[in-house]
């Protein structure tokens, strides 16, 4: 028997309505209230009259049926158009419970990336923040969470829902998956040692100017940026794990007395648009990147004129910062005459480059030697 996927067609509305309320009490039951999954079955007409609209009147939609053994056992409905500039959405995606953990799911999902790819250069969909398997899927299959979120009412009571966008590269490039493993333990005491130290470094850098915005890229648990806050009227913690934001989140509700937003975001995916601040600071993230003049050319981009870049980072060394993560693809640290001609190279003036801090990292019973530079630059 095959697994077939096709065009859907409006005599397969009322089937395709059956497999949604099917899908929705097997995916749903304990996150969507059970009044809703009840009514869907006793208002499925409503459902079906949907579907047939849909199907009878040509729009960005698409909508597909999957069948197996002749029998529709999922449905698929992808969105073009209508979503963004250059943004594609899954809108719908369905599959039977008994289809699940076989490979057919990833075999729809890669059917619908494909067919969005086609006209769109991003792909996005939303899913319940509680659809912990749900959301476990999407990561596996190149999808994650870019800290855009929304409130949906309509299932009888509130549901946050959040939304994925795929980009394969995302975690093997910044290691999202670790720093989400790690980020309820993060705050260990060397590490709240080191980052007061950095934070150090760094307060050393910026003037006393009132009125000031800055934005820590990689910002963590907020180990290193709280620690500055009183230096800035507005500041914004950024980081690409959404664990790790949680974290900073948990912080921000004693400080209610400061202008403080963290947010979830890969800048390399999708810079933000209209964001521009007078400091950019970062701590031992620069080096999980690989095109490390991209990210310094976006960086210039987001300072105001006069706007002053710090980065903190590895110097040069032989790998041991990363023993044990078979995984890490970044870089073994910087030699800083080379970073100053990447920084120059995306249009900064540089100021300053210095080692301030040095250090051993133990892992495996071996003592492995590091030191940390600061990167002082201007927005000419």
């Amino acid at each position: 028997m095959e697994f077939v996927i096709r065009k859907a067609l409006l005599k397969d509305a009322a089937d395709m309505a059956m497999c949604i309320i099917s899908c929705w009490h097997s995916a749903y039951s304990g996150i969507v209230p059970d009044e809703y999954l009840k009514n869907m079955l006793t208002e499925k007409d409503k459902l079906i009259a949907r579907y047939e609209d849909i199907l009878s009147n040509p729009s960005d939609r698409e909508c597909y049926c999957v069948t197996y053994a002749g029998k529709i056992m999922g449905v698929l409905v992808v969105q073009k158009g209508n979503t963004g500039a250059d943004a594609g959405a899954i809108w719908a995606i369905y599959l039977e419970e008994e289809f699940w953990g076989k490979g057919y799911g990833k075999k729809l999902l890669a059917f619908a990336i494909n067919e969005l790819k086609k006209e769109n250069d991003e792909v996005f969909l939303w899913v319940l923040e509680k659809n912990s398997r749900a959301r476990s899927f999407y990561e596996k299959n190149g999808f994650y969470f870019d800290g855009k979120t929304e409130e949906n009412d309509n299932y009888g009571k509130p549901l946050v829902q959040l939304r994925y966008v795929y980009n394969p590269s995302h975690k093997k490039e910044l290691h999202v998956e670790n720093f989400d493993q790690m980020a309820e333990g993060y705050d260990t005491d060397k590490r709240i040692k080191r980052a007061a130290i950095i934070a150090d470094e760094i307060r050393s850098h910026i003037a006393a100017e009132a009125d000031k915005s800055a934005l820590e890229f990689g910002c963590g648990t907020g180990l290193v940026g709280l620690a500055l806050k009183d230096l800035f009227s507005k500041l914004f913690l950024v980081d690409s794990s959404p664990e790790m934001i949680k974290q900073v989140e948990l912080k921000l509700k004693s400080l209610c007395d400061y202008d403080i937003e963290a947010f979830c975001s890969d800048f390399l995916v999708k810079p933000p648009q209209n964001l521009k601040v007078d400091y950019i600071f970062s701590s031992l993230v620069l080096h999980h990147i690989m095109d490390t003049e991209k990210m310094l050319r976006l960086f210039y981009d987001m300072l105001n004129d006069g706007g002053c870049l710090i980065v903190v980072d590895l110097n040069s060394e032989e790998g041991g910062f990363h023993a044990g993560y078979s995984d890490f693809e970044g870089h073994n640290g910087f030699d800083q005459s080379d970073l100053v001609k990447l920084a120059e190279k995306a249009g900064f003036s540089v100021v300053s480059i210095n080692t301030f801090y040095e250090d051993t990292k133990l892992f495996d019973g071996v003592e492995s030697p590091y030191s940390l530079f600061s990167l002082v630059a201007r927005v000419a």
